[in-house]
């Protein structure tokens, strides 16, 4: 990748609908917290929405999804990319199936473009009181 993209948007959802004329999206149940019965736990699978802008070039997007200390990678997505022009923006949704939680507490989502840093956002898995 010849310039790395900026990340203008990155959300975590249930679902996303797609409107058919505009191809607008519209994303549900957003969340930033997931609160589970036990421990371990494997999550019905949700989205990643994120916006890029300013790439140019081709190149690999990776998604990595790890505790808050960066130590434990519950899952990972590697995303091929191509920027034909760095003044549009790129709207991608990534699938996350089978990814299964250890342990409460924070966990992020990083997205790197050829090993450079795009964005993070953090989330919380807590156990649900009885």
């Amino acid at each position: 990748m010849i310039q790395t993209p900026t990340c203008v948007g990155l959300v975590l959802c249930e679902k996303f609908v797609v409107e058919e004329n505009s191809r607008n999206l519209t994303l549900v149940n957003c969340f930033q917290r997931l609160a589970v019965a036990e421990l371990p736990w494997t999550a019905e699978p949700f989205y990643l929405y994120f916006c890029l802008t300013d790439g140019i070039g081709a190149g690999t997007l990776l998604v990595e999804i790890a505790d808050a200390d960066g130590l434990a990678r519950v899952d990972e997505i590697p995303i091929a990319i191509q920027f034909d022009d760095p003044t549009k923006r790129k709207r991608l949704v990534a699938s996350v199936t089978g990814c299964t939680f250890e342990a409460p507490g924070r966990y992020q989502v990083t997205i790197t473009a050829d090993n450079e840093f795009v964005a993070l956002s953090v989330f919380d898995v807590e156990l649900m009181e009885a």
